[in-house]
């Protein structure tokens, strides 16, 4: 009841207001996501389509269907396994977890708009509580872990300031910040709708990214006056199934450059769905990485997935001095890592996953990950009661 309670006074909390600004009926394109950890590369890439742009809303409607809009609004279980060593398990417990993203719309188009995301969990990788059933201790914690103002303007233009979510491009929390993650700063981006051999995104943010133990983001707002990350994104669609990314990124002084392909609907023998990332640490004892997810679908309707995943992040990638720049996805972490993913969504907005890893080197740290768990996306129905 408490975290219902919290969760509840979290949402109200977001329903803040200013002066209409100008609008437009172009909608923009985002790539921002704060899915959970273990999301497949379809969820993530769904997620971020509604994370980091603001909805048009021009169809009629009543006034909190055109002013208030789930973006994210789920509900999951899930049972997870992790042990460092032989006969070490670090953690075997009964999880849930409850994420919204919400957007609070200061004209009918969405053009001027507050997002936050709400969400449960004890770590900046970690959006779960646990339940108390397993060797794990229940926790009840939820926050609201990012809160953003953002404006469209000249049809194409868009910036955002606040505590933001990440831009992955392509690419996902395997060689990136972790989806529960966040950053403070400003974001500038540009929807090209007109030339069509170009990249159909820019994006340029400037920001803060640390404070990993601090989950509010309103403890974290003085850090918009702080700068040490940057990063400069270019996306392109390929065709009618694929797309990519390529970006710069500078964090304390470090200096990276990230790419990512992502191809569906492929007609190979083993597998339809192809995603390939490489990241390059290219300064300060420069290092390279990557991952390779590879998918199959069994059925027409694509409702059963089989795959495996590939990540490989050397040890120092992410570590200057003696501490960590950046924590990608937990179900990885640095190391070499394989295992399996399966998932099955036999009605709309509901999916069961079943995702394995095993650590393939000596790197410290998780050695086998696994978890079976439940999801259901809410924002529908609750979009659907605001009308």
């Amino acid at each position: 009841m408490r975290t219902l309670l919290r969760f509840v006074f979290c949402l109200s909390a977001l329903s803040l207001g200013v002066l209409n600004l100008q609008a437009s009926d172009s909608p923009s394109d985002g790539a921002d996501t704060g899915s959970p950890d273990g999301k497949t590369s379809s969820e993530q890439s769904a997620d971020r389509t509604t994370s980091q742009g603001s909805a048009s809303l021009s169809t009629p409607g009543s006034f909190l269907s055109r002013h208030v809009k789930f973006q994210a609004l789920d509900g999951a279980l899930r049972y997870l396994y992790a042990d460092s060593a032989p006969h070490k398990v670090t953690s075997r417990a009964l999880q849930y977890k409850i994420s919204t993203r919400l957007q609070i719309n200061l004209d009918n188009h969405g053009n001027s708009y507050f997002q936050a995301r709400t969400e449960t969990g004890t770590a900046y990788t970690l959006s779960w509580n646990s339940t108390g059933i397993g060797l794990n201790p229940a926790a009840d914690r939820i926050n609201a872990k990012t809160f953003l103002y953002g404006q469209r303007f000249a049809r194409n233009w868009e910036v955002q300031v606040g505590g933001l979510e990440y831009d992955w491009g392509s690419g996902t929390e395997a060689t990136y910040s972790d989806n529960d993650g966040y950053l403070e700063g400003y974001r500038v981006r540009y929807a090209n709708t007109q030339v069509k051999w170009l990249p159909e995104k820019f994006s340029l943010t400037a920001g803060y990214v640390g404070d990993f133990a601090q989950l509010n983001v309103f403890s974290r707002f003085h850090r918009l006056g702080d700068n040490n990350y940057w990063q400069a994104l270019v996306e392109k669609k390929l065709g009618e199934h694929g797309d990519a990314s390529a970006e710069f990124d500078s964090l304390q002084a470090i200096r990276y450059t990230r790419e990512a392909l992502h191809w569906q609907k492929l007609h190979a023998y083993a597998f339809d769905d192809v995603q390939i990332e490489a990241l390059t640490r290219a300064s300060n004892d420069a290092s390279f990485g990557g991952s390779l997810i590879l998918t199959k679908s069994f059925d027409a309707p694509r409702r059963w997935k089989l795959g495996a995943q590939y990540v490989d992040l050397p040890r120092k990638m992410f570590v200057n001095g003696a501490s960590q720049v950046l924590l990608n996805a937990d179900m990885y972490g640095l190391g070499r890592h394989f295992g399996p993913v399966l998932r099955v969504a036999p009605v709309k907005n509901f999916e069961l996953t079943v995702i394995g890893f095993h650590r393939l080197d000596n790197t410290p740290g998780v050695r086998n990950r696994a978890y079976v768990g439940i999801r259901y996306q809410f924002a529908g129905l609750a979009n659907h009661a605001l009308r």
